[in-house]
């Protein structure tokens, strides 16, 4: 063979071998992706209704652009961020996981300045963080799981395409513009476009390119896509993944990375080399661009991580003076024996929960009081506990004390000798966020000291049923969130009445229609014992006389015969109704 041949063979050999490898790589990569399949909803295990994620399709969404940000602390620079955005895009997406500094007051603040784009949303499950334990074995259908969290912030966007928005990226006016314009001609349709991103890092001397880490997202790690059921986000070992079935177009450079502002802010990227030609275009993007120089300058950078933990410090004991979710009521006299369980169970819910727990206290003579205070000094920087002394006047006017100086928008009233729950008051807060109902009541499980149990979740819709014709009542102090408010509309409880006070309540908030919730989950343990109210007074004939009080006092002659059928019960089964 001449060399002549030799070089035509080779001219035509290689590019056609390595056209061979690229479309071998390309059609792995497409048996891959459809192997993956397409997103079809997800139901939480949890049993979270309100929670679960339809199926993300393109049916009936806006031929606009979506943003979307899953946040947590992410006050520092989230502000700037978004305003940065809001040119491009026709609707951003915030969605706060239960952030300790000032996150969500600037999503709200976002909201008011910007309603025709900005939705915001509350995502209170804990969202377990990437490489930790916690997440490695959360399954991927809990509410827990990152990748549930993003799918769901996801299912929030209404537009035909969609991007998603880290809490540090600028993006570059020039490019974006472009970007805009592009996909809204149709360029996009079923293509994932990627963005690339600058690493800035701020020195004392000023801003300047981190040249030892110039470029986040080389492959695409954020970009512009049409939102359908082929789009979404799968759990991966070392963090979450975004799938799709949607051929690769690659930008280029797009947005600015500002996590490396700070040491202490955000994880490095990995170290790579890039070619002189981005060194030299990065250099002049940042030199040309003026505006951006500009609005580098408004950030006020903290250069200490301890400040900004004192800072968040600071913030939720503001938030829990002025804000709070929750109060929690205890009556206690001469407690000690299981009052540490109780306030142990309190302690241990949720560190992102905004709680006032009030103690009523009958000058008590045992390690009461010692306990309280211990509780006090320990937890004052996330539980605001307050404790109350007045002279032995009852349960009811020890109750009433505590609703009288209580701020929290809703009340449970937790006796001494029970406990939470672990975790429970950040499920229940969720749905309360979700419906905001006046009452709202969950499953009570009894024990005693021998060992024997029950609760009562199989007759929840019988009892309601009746409750609501006037009957006996279901409702359990430990198990409801009751709104603060309403004491002030149906008046506090009875303190002439010893036992049924609680009754009389109930029979006001039913007969004025007041709205209530089942919550479908066990909220608290009731410890049945020798001293507990509920088994020295429970067959007492001073309970069926002051429930029968209520009910004729509400209802007149109604009431009455409500009194002989729960006689009648009474006689037939030996349980007054």
């Amino acid at each position: 063979m001449k060399k002549s041949d030799l070089r035509a063979f080779l001219a035509w050999k290689i590019p056609f071998t390595i056209w061979l490898h690229i479309q071998a790589v390309l059609l792995k990569k497409q048996i891959i992706s459809r192997k993956r399949g397409s997103f079809h909803g997800l139901k939480n295990i949890e049993g979270l209704d309100q929670r679960d994620i339809k199926q993300i399709s393109s049916e009936g969404r806006r031929k606009w652009i979506s943003g979307f940000a899953r946040l947590r602390d992410s006050a520092l620079y989230l502000e700037k961020v978004i305003e940065s955005h809001l040119p491009y895009l026709d609707e951003i997406v915030l969605v706060d996981n239960n952030s300790q500094d000032n996150t969500w007051e600037i999503c709200q603040s976002l909201q008011k300045r910007y309603p025709e784009k900005i939705r915001i949303f509350q995502y209170l499950p804990e969202v377990y963080r990437l490489w930790t334990d916690e997440y490695q074995t959360c399954p991927e259908n809990s509410v827990h799981d990152m990748s549930y969290y993003y799918n769901w912030t996801l299912s929030q966007t209404s537009c035909q395409y969609a991007m998603k928005i880290d809490d540090d990226h600028l993006p570059l006016p020039k490019e974006f513009e472009k970007i805009r314009a592009e996909v809204l001609q149709g360029k996009y349709e079923n293509k994932f476009l990627a963005l690339g991103l600058y690493n800035i890092k701020q020195w004392e001397s000023g801003i300047e390119l981190d040249l030892q880490h110039p470029l986040a997202g080389i492959y695409g790690d954020f970009g512009i896509f049409p939102v359908s059921e082929l789009t979404y986000f799968v759990k991966d070992k070392r963090c979450e993944n975004f799938i799709h079935r949607l051929n690769w177009k690659r930008w280029g450079l797009a947005l600015f990375h500002l996590k490396f502002w700070q040491e202490w802010f955000g994880a490095r990227n990995y170290r790579g080399e890039i070619a002189y030609e981005y060194r030299k275009k990065m250099n002049e993007t940042v030199m040309l661009d003026e505006k951006l120089n500009q609005l580098f300058k408004t950030f006020t950078i903290k250069n200490k991580g301890n400040d900004r933990q004192t800072d968040r410090q600071t913030d939720r004991q503001t938030d829990r003076q002025t804000d709070r979710q929750i109060t929690i009521i205890t009556c206690t006299w001469n407690s000690e024996k299981y009052l540490q369980k109780c306030i142990e169970s309190v302690k241990n819910q949720s560190w992102n929960l905004s709680i006032e727990h009030i103690f009523v206290d009958g000058f008590s003579t045992d390690k009461t009081l010692e306990i309280i205070q211990s509780y006090q000094k320990e937890c004052k920087d996330r539980i605001d506990v307050k404790i109350l002394q007045s002279s032995p006047k009852g349960v009811y006017n020890a109750m009433n004390q505590g609703i009288e100086n209580a701020t929290g928008e809703y009340l449970l009233f937790l006796n001494s000798d029970d406990y939470l729950e672990a975790g429970i008051l950040t499920q229940y807060l969720e749905q309360v966020s979700l419906s905001k109902k006046d009452i709202y009541y969950g499953i009570i499980h009894f024990f005693t000291e021998k060992g024997e149990w029950y609760t009562t979740a199989s007759y929840h819709r019988l009892r309601l049923f009746l409750a609501k014709l006037g009957f006996h009542t279901l409702f359990y102090h430990p198990t409801c969130l009751i709104k603060r408010q309403l004491f002030s509309e149906l008046g506090k409880y009875d303190e002439k009445k010893k036992i049924a006070s609680d009754y009389g309540f109930w029979l006001r908030a039913t007969k004025h229609h007041k709205s209530l919730e089942y919550f479908p989950h066990i909220v608290a343990h009731f410890r049945i014992h020798e001293d507990s109210l509920s088994t020295s007074w429970a067959n007492a004939d001073l309970s069926i006389q002051e429930i029968k009080s209520f009910r004729i006092q509400e209802y007149g002659f109604y009431g009455k015969i409500i009194h002989a059928i729960g006689m009648l019960c009474k006689k037939l089964t030996g349980k007054y109704m």
